[in-house]
């Protein structure tokens, strides 16, 4: 006689899938905006001890170098990684 409609969102909200997709994509999320602080964190105070402590700017220019070449090296395995291994298998 009356009929109980469940709410719109019941089936997402029941399902475990999307559950677990929405806590790996707000982690995911929340991960390179804690990465991205750090980044410019570790950034300013390079550039502020460059500024107060000129006799370390070498050292500080050779790591932001090689943190450049990492992140370089970093982004071609991500754009060319499949294209590798088919050269490298043949």
């Amino acid at each position: 006689m009356f009929e109980v409609k469940k709410p719109y969102c019941s089936n997402f909200i029941s399902n475990p899938y999307a559950i677990n997709l929405q806590i790996c994509e707000l982690y995911f999320c929340c991960l390179q905006v804690c990465y991205a602080a750090l980044v410019l964190t570790l950034t300013y105070e390079a550039i502020l001890a460059c500024k107060n402590y000129p006799p370390i700017k070498p050292l500080v220019l050779t790591s932001l170098v090689l943190y450049l070449f990492g992140f370089f090296l970093w982004n071609l395995d991500n754009v060319f990684c499949s294209s590798l291994r088919l050269v490298g298998a043949l």
